[in-house]
């Protein structure tokens, strides 16, 4: 049997290395830092990242520097809006501009 590269089952890739994304934003809420960086995909497009404390919270994928930019030029002034809240176990989430938490479930009196 000849040393298929198609198939080897001990084969591990090397590591990927991290390509630095290009920081647009960043500032400090309740303790955690915020940023937004846009990543380059080539043909794919660009990536806006939205990261809380260099962990990944949001990202969308845009066909145009300038979409992905205006997005999160958004996203920074809602969040100084206060519409960057935070749920349960620490998780962060957006909620949109006016929206309200949903009410409790009521039982219906007939």
């Amino acid at each position: 049997m000849t040393d298929d590269v198609f198939y080897r089952p001990n084969y591990r890739p090397p590591p990927r290395a991290a390509r630095p994304g290009e920081p647009l934003w960043s500032f400090v809420k309740d303790g955690h830092t915020w940023s937004a960086e846009l990543r380059d995909h080539g043909a794919a497009g660009v990536e806006a990242q939205i990261l809380c404390d260099g962990g990944l919270v949001s990202g969308r994928l845009f066909d145009l520097q300038e979409l992905a930019t205006r997005w999160a030029e958004q996203v920074r002034r809602r969040s100084s809006m206060g519409c960057l809240s935070s749920g349960r176990g620490g998780f962060y989430r957006f909620r949109p501009i006016g929206q309200r938490p949903k009410p409790a479930f009521r039982a219906s009196s007939s």
